[in-house]
C-alpha cells in the first residue's frame, strides 16, 4: 500500500502508534496556540463577571427577603395586639420591641398574654406624677432646717 492510498482506517489499524502521536501534537499546539488561550481568558472573565453579578442578586434577594418578612411580622404583631385589645398605654416601646425580638408566634402570644395579665392588675398610667405637678400646695421654704422637714415627712 501506497501513502498516498492510506486512508484514517488504515493508519489507525496498522500504525495506532503514529495516529495517537499526531493526535497529541494536534492537541497540543492547539491548547498552546493564542487563539486558545484568548478564548480560555474570555470565558475566565466572562465567568468572574457573572459570578459577581450572581453574588449581587443573591444579596438583593436576601435582602428583599428580610424586608418582607419584617412587614409580615409586623402586620402579624399588630394582628396580635389588635386582638388582645390591650390598653394603648401599655403596648410600649418596650413590649413592641419584645415582641419583635420573639423567635415565634407562640413566644409573642405569650408575652402578650403576660403583659394582659400584668396590666389587668393594676391600673396603669402614662407618666407618674410628682407633687409639683399635682394639686398640693408647697409650702414656702426659708432655710435648710424647714426644707429638711418639709422632704422627710
Amino acid at each position: 500500500m501506497e501513502w498516498s492510498e492510506a486512508t484514517d482506517a488504515d493508519m489507525r489499524k496498522q500504525r495506532p502508534d503514529l495516529v495517537q502521536g499526531i493526535a497529541e501534537q494536534a492537541v497540543s499546539e492547539h491548547v498552546n496556540s493564542e487563539e486558545a488561550k484568548a478564548t480560555a481568558k474570555a470565558a475566565k472573565d466572562n465567568l468572574d463577571e457573572l459570578t459577581e453579578q450572581n453574588t449581587k442578586l443573591a444579596e438583593e434577594v436576601a435582602k428583599h427577603k428580610a424586608a418582607v418578612e419584617l412587614a409580615e411580622k409586623k402586620t402579624a404583631i399588630e394582628a396580635e395586639l389588635a386582638e388582645a385589645k390591650l390598653p394603648e398605654n401599655v403596648v410600649s416601646d418596650v413590649l413592641r420591641k419584645q415582641l419583635y425580638e420573639a423567635k415565634t408566634p407562640e413566644d409573642r402570644k405569650a408575652l402578650i398574654a403576660e403583659w394582659t395579665r400584668i396590666s389587668g392588675d393594676r391600673p396603669l398610667t402614662q407618666k407618674p406624677t410628682s407633687r409639683s405637678q399635682g394639686d398640693t400646695e408647697q409650702p414656702e421654704i426659708r432655710n435648710a432646717k424647714e426644707f429638711l422637714e418639709s422632704v422627710t415627712l
